[in-house]
């Protein structure tokens, strides 16, 4: 084992009576978390130390199984071209996509931390909101219509999605929602209108 202070630790475990812990690795270069206890007796004089390995090897592939799979995830969402954000339960934004930045014209780091209503002033902010009734009735919303106004004040036609957002336990520690920029197909929707009037 690569642990160049074990006596230095020992020591002070017998003199200090307080448990020591320190993550090495062997020499096969794996991982391991050495505690060193101090060991009593019934009297609660000191007779030594009791010393724990736990192999961090199982833990740490875990871990970076569990970081590949967030950077996976991060791609695909990046990749979309629906905005995408979510909330804790105080309705403040925890992520935002590349997508949501371009249709808000408000970037990531001015976003997250900002009350959801803040960002996006939409039209279906208050009572209203697809995210906050999918939260009280646990039920997903799909393809709510609605407008946001961007950074630079433009009205922007939009359609919503929103789901619950769930920890790994199965609690509710916010919300999701995709939402898409309907901008090219209201314009088409007002031309296809107009020509028909005129007709």
């Amino acid at each position: 084992l690569d642990y160049p202070t074990f006596a230095e630790d020992t020591r002070y475990v017998i003199e200090t009576r307080e448990r020591v812990s320190k993550e090495i690795e062997t020499v096969a270069r794996e991982p391991v978390l050495v505690q060193i206890f101090p060991y009593l007796d019934e009297f609660n004089a000191g007779r030594g130390v009791v010393i724990n390995f736990v192999d961090l090897s199982a833990i740490r592939k875990v871990e970076l199984e569990l970081m590949q799979m967030q950077k996976e995830k991060d791609v695909i969402l990046e990749s979309i071209s629906d905005g995408v954000f979510t909330v804790d339960l105080q309705w403040r934004i925890t992520s935002f996509n590349r997508a949501a930045e371009e249709i808000t014209g408000v970037s990531r780091h001015e976003a997250i931390g900002q009350l959801c209503s803040e960002v996006f002033r939409s039209s279906m902010c208050g009572p209203g909101c697809p995210l906050r009734k999918t939260l009280q009735t646990g039920k997903p919303s799909i393809g709510s219509s609605g407008y946001i106004i961007d950074a630079e004040g433009n009205r922007i036609p939009t359609s919503i999605s929103t789901a619950v957002l769930r920890n790994a336990a199965g609690e509710v520690i916010g919300g999701a929602e995709t939402f898409r920029d309907l901008s090219e197909l209201e314009a088409l929707r007002q031309e296809l209108e107009s020509n028909y009037r005129i007709g």
